[in-house]
């Protein structure tokens, strides 16, 4: 049985820990919030953002801002894309595409000049790579149509907006941690 001076120091010790934990969880969250990474390239001599992930908290990342893959089992691309968060369909209003070659140099510098592979994503954010050898380099194209306002020639229009995310297979990204 406890006595009544002790109990009130094991509560007095729950509390006080408690309090100074839930203030260092909080104080890690706070550091976190609106923190991420990117990756920059170069490519045909200028600077492209090819990849970002930003954080809503710990270990929570905010998919709405986030543009960025993963290569899984060196076949299998994640792809995580801007254009997840609207409803258009794979295949009908939003077409996923990776490009690939084993003649792709590793800056790019030569992807209008060679004819490309071409693997379609059927699942919005996974695709796995059925070819005998592992490519070096490719691109994801990922194009999306959106419905517009304006009427041009007694027809709907739309908007085409296109995302390209270079890959690596053979080097994990060059992360730049936002501060």
């Amino acid at each position: 049985m406890i006595g009544k001076n002790n109990l009130k120091k094991t509560i007095n010790f729950i509390f006080i820990f408690s309090v100074s934990f839930s203030s260092c969880v909080q104080e890690k969250k706070e550091t976190v919030i609106g923190k991420g990474k990117v990756e920059i390239l170069k490519i045909d001599g200028k600077d492209i953002l090819n990849q970002a992930i930003y954080y809503k908290e710990i270990n929570s990342i905010n998919y709405s801002k986030s543009q960025f893959y993963e290569i899984e089992n060196e076949k299998c691309i994640k792809y995580f894309s801007l254009f997840d968060t609207l409803k258009n369909k794979i295949g009908i209003d939003r077409f996923i595409v990776f490009k690939t070659s084993d003649l792709l140099k590793g800056d790019f510098s030569n992807i209008n000049k060679i004819k490309l592979e071409e693997y379609f994503f059927r699942n919005k954010n996974y695709l796995r790579i059925n070819r005998k050898t592992i490519p070096n380099y490719g691109i994801i194209e990922d194009v999306v149509f959106l419905k517009a306002d304006s009427i041009i020639h007694g027809e709907k229009a739309k908007r085409i907006k296109t995302i390209y995310q270079y890959i690596n297979f053979k080097q994990k990204p060059n992360w730049i941690q936002l501060k």
